[in-house]
């Protein structure tokens, strides 16, 4: 397994004190998905199914094996979802912080123009800092593939 299918384990079985383990975390990323695990601590699936008192329990529980699996994936389509989702709301604080970053060095560059050296320093930060800003926007498009792809598989099942 990989060390995203890890996390994505044990985002699932809800145990924030093993996000330690995972030092390629960084101390963002440990702190919201601790509040999101502990933000859905209590939250689970129950599936109730009403039946005839007459019913035949054979027949019933061959027909609840046959839909079971329909029900995993789009249990699973729905926690992808909101995975992704979740992913997109760090991503979209680092373009918000990138982009101001971005707006206060541009304004350094005009108001140094006339020191080579100063001039140098401020364009090679900004040229880091847009380089992190174009990647965060490409993750940023990845989650929201993911998320548009997980809905229309979550809404064709629901069919």
């Amino acid at each position: 397994m990989t060390d995203w299918e890890n996390l994505l384990i044990l985002i699932d079985n809800e145990k924030p004190e093993d996000l330690r383990n995972y030092p390629w975390l960084n101390d963002e990323h440990k702190s919201l998905l601790t509040k999101d695990i502990q933000n859905s601590l209590g939250e689970c699936h129950y599936l109730i199914w009403l039946l005839p008192a007459e019913c035949d329990l054979k027949a019933v529980q061959d027909k609840i094996r046959e839909i079971q699996t329909h029900f995993h994936r789009l249990l699973s389509y729905r926690h992808k979802i909101i995975w992704a989702y979740s992913q997109s709301r760090i991503l979209k604080r680092r373009l918000k912080d990138n982009y101001q970053t971005i707006q206060k060095s541009v304004l350094t560059i005009r108001q140094q123009r006339k020191d080579p050296e100063d001039l140098q320093k401020a364009l090679e930060d900004t040229l880091e800092i847009l380089g992190n800003y174009a990647i965060n926007l490409s993750k940023l498009h990845s989650q929201l593939r993911t998320i548009t792809i997980n809905l229309t598989n979550y809404r064709q099942r629901l069919k």
